[in-house]
């Protein structure tokens, strides 16, 4: 009806009015990459941390893939640290899944921190000004 009418008209006026700015994820933390990991992360696309990883020249022998959002258990924890210890390897996660763990255990783990790099701040910066009231 109207309403599905309405919303592509909206959409095709959001398009041509709205900008895209670029953006690429950028590694933030000193981590001794000679280490062999065991990587976790509860994303959306877990498969993308772990490509991040790789690409930042990172050794994953091991990746466990949680479910977005995840809650970890004592189980989960206990789990991933049985398969580093069985496999001599150290433990590395996300920062978004760090804060949902206890920092006595995140003691032992690496901690992968990630910034975005725009590709055009000046725009960007110019852009969020008009949308801004400061």
């Amino acid at each position: 009806g109207d309403n599905k009418l309405d919303f592509v008209k909206n959409y095709e006026q959001f398009i041509k009015t709205t900008p895209v700015f670029s953006a690429k994820a950028k590694l933030n933390c000193d981590i001794d990459k000679t280490t062999e990991f065991l990587a976790f992360s509860g994303l959306a696309n877990n498969c993308k941390f772990k490509t991040f990883l790789l690409k930042n020249k990172f050794k994953i022998k091991e990746f466990l893939s949680y479910p977005d959002h995840h809650f970890y258990s004592k189980d989960d924890l206990l789990n991933i640290k049985k398969i580093a210890k069985n496999k001599n390897l150290s433990v590395i996660t996300t920062e978004k899944d760090a804060v949902k763990i206890d920092n006595d255990i995140l003691t032992d783990y690496s901690i992968c921190k990630m910034q975005l790099e725009f590709d055009d701040k000046l725009s960007l910066g110019q852009f969020l000004k008009t949308k801004i009231q400061l």
